[in-house]
């Protein structure tokens, strides 16, 4: 078959291609840079009890993988100057799996469990090859099943995967009872990529400007971290300060992700002894003007910075309900790239909050054969600190922490912190913010203007001139082999003249996903296993030419990545 015609039948198995969103890069970037540390691929495990088909729930989730096109979507990064998706025609090859544990006891069940999640997790999708889920089934004696979903975030977020697993329960039952389904067809998520390219970009890039004005450009609750060691720990309230928090939160008007955002973000001021502090939060991101978007099935979370400014002089419910407006202002600008957000400089928090809401309870689920006892969720991020909060009869943090920054007793007395805010303010509803003020001198803190934004800090910490520049003096050409050839990649990709080898990447524009493209074309050119981070550790082409160099010798070709011809 010649390579023209090879060509028109792989055409032939596409549905649609278009780009990545904002959110989907974000975490390409992190997948490529850390792709065997389980960052970003969450788990859906369901504990049923009953009489379950193992093979109709093989067919109902292949239905649902033909009813949707990001379950038969893959990543490509190096083809092209900018990522884009690939939507793929139906198939009926969907990883699934049926495991017998009837032979475990509880215990040993919990344990291998316990194994399995984790497995999953360090079992990295290739994104290049669809389908980016996985259905574990596990038979655990009697009428004990347990049900894990494992997809890869940059498909689904937690709304999406909730909707998945209830289609598949529909569709169970649509085969169980030879009926016609009555599943309406959902709306393509590339309808919603086509609704983020008709925003005013320049606009919310305005917003952000002025949204940060003022700030010096990042807070740290903890020292920089590797991120390579993480950790769990939960932490719940009492029935009756759920209760007493959903009250407060009735009375003043405002919502508990609110409530939740002023007690972290307090003890981040009283631990930096910072008056104006910053930490991430994760947004739904579905627009209340895209038709349906509340029903469709694929990624749609956003994380935005939340800036929490003390003002001592202001009641706990105007100070709260004041922060409730400005967040949602800035949910309305969440569609922009937190990249360019924070522009060049550090990351702008690296503690993240994310209060937990997922469709799937017993209640929904209530015309099934088998019952829903339990459903869990996990995930882990890339930030040194996720606090993951849940709601129902109590409120539950899991916070994932990695362990190099933060220690578990230290992070135990924050969680307790944040207990004892959510109950005092329950209890001091009319108290002036200067009740939880920090307790310490604040350090002047310098007002944002040219020389102090977050690029300059980036430059600063880099030794850097500045975006675009090069080292004016002493400019030496690439002479070796490897430095002609990172040299010329960096020429194409970053669409400049060959650099020299003291040129910076990223001063001379580039960023996290052009240097996922140069390391992959490294990668194809003289075939060695190179991480990503390599050129975050030597961003300087001599440096990075050096260390290839070094590891040319002793290295293993890479296994090879399927390429999509577009």
């Amino acid at each position: 078959m010649s390579q023209t015609s090879t060509a028109a039948e792989r055409h032939k198995t596409i549905e649609n291609i278009y780009p990545l969103t904002p959110m989907q890069e974000g975490l390409l970037f992190h997948s490529a840079l850390q792709p065997r540390d389980g960052l970003y691929v969450p788990q859906a495990v369901l504990y049923l009890e009953g009489p379950l088909d193992a093979g109709l729930l093989e067919q109902a989730w292949q239905d649902v993988v033909r009813r949707h096109a990001v379950l038969r979507t893959t990543f490509h990064w190096e083809e092209r100057d900018t990522p884009f998706q690939v939507v793929h025609r139906a198939s009926n090859e969907q990883p699934f799996r049926t495991l017998d544990w009837s032979d475990a006891d509880d215990a040993q069940v919990d344990l291998r469990l316990t194994e399995l999640l984790e497995t999953n997790r360090r079992q990295p999708f290739d994104l290049k090859r669809a389908p980016l889920a996985r259905l574990d089934l596990v038979r655990c004696g009697g009428a004990r099943n347990v049900m894990v979903l494992c997809y890869h975030h940059l498909i689904l977020d937690g709304w999406s995967a909730g909707r998945v697993l209830r289609e598949i329960f529909e569709l169970y039952l649509v085969r169980k009872d030879e009926r016609a389904p009555l599943l309406p067809p959902g709306r393509p998520y590339a309808d919603y990529v086509g609704w983020l390219r008709r925003q005013n970009a320049a606009a919310a890039a305005r917003f952000w400007q002025t949204y940060l004005s003022g700030h010096p450009g990042s807070t740290r609750l903890l020292p920089p971290s590797e991120g390579r060691d993480f950790a769990r720990r939960d932490w719940s309230s009492t029935p009756a300060v759920k209760a007493a928090l959903d009250a407060f939160c009735q009375a003043n008007g405002v919502t508990l992700n609110t409530v939740l955002q002023g007690a972290v973000g307090l003890l981040i001021a009283r631990t930096t002894f910072e008056d104006d502090v910053l930490l991430g939060n994760t947004i739904a991101g579905r627009p209340h003007d895209l038709a349906g978007s509340d029903d469709m099935v694929g990624l749609f979370i956003n994380t935005i910075p939340v800036r929490v400014k003390i003002d001592p002089g202001a009641s706990l419910g105007q100070w709260l309900g004041g922060l409730q407006n400005r967040h949602a202002e800035a949910s309305e600008q969440g569609f922009h790239p937190l990249r360019e957000v924070q522009g060049r400089a550090p990351a702008l928090f690296d503690c993240l909050l994310i209060l937990e809401s997922y469709p799937v309870s017993a209640e929904s689920l209530a015309d099934l054969p088998f019952r829903l006892t339990k459903v869990n969720f996990e995930e882990w991020t890339h930030y040194p600190l996720t606090l993951y909060v849940s709601s129902g009869e109590t409120l539950t943090f899991s916070a994932r922490y990695a362990r190099d920054v933060l220690e578990a007793e230290t992070l135990d007395l924050h969680l307790a912190e944040i207990g004892t805010l959510l109950e005092e303010f329950t209890a001091n509803p009319e108290a002036l913010v200067s009740r939880w003020a920090p307790q310490a001198p604040l350090a002047p803190r310098p007002a944002v203007g040219p020389e102090h934004s977050p690029a300059a800090a980036r430059r600063a910490s880099d030794g850097g001139d500045g975006a675009g520049t090069t080292a004016a003096s002493g400019f030496s050409p690439a002479s070796t082999p490897t430095e002609k050839m990172l040299a010329t990649a960096w020429a194409d990709i970053l669409k400049i003249p060959e650099p020299g080898t003291e040129a910076h990447f990223f001063d001379l524009g580039g960023h996290s996903l052009l240097a996922a493209r140069v390391i992959g074309r490294v990668r194809r050119e003289i075939r060695i296993e190179l991480p990503v981070k390599s050129l975050f550790d030597r961003p300087v082409l001599g440096d990075l030419a050096t260390y290839i160099d070094a590891l040319r010798a002793m290295a293993a070709p890479p296994d090879d990545t399927s390429a999509i011809e577009i």
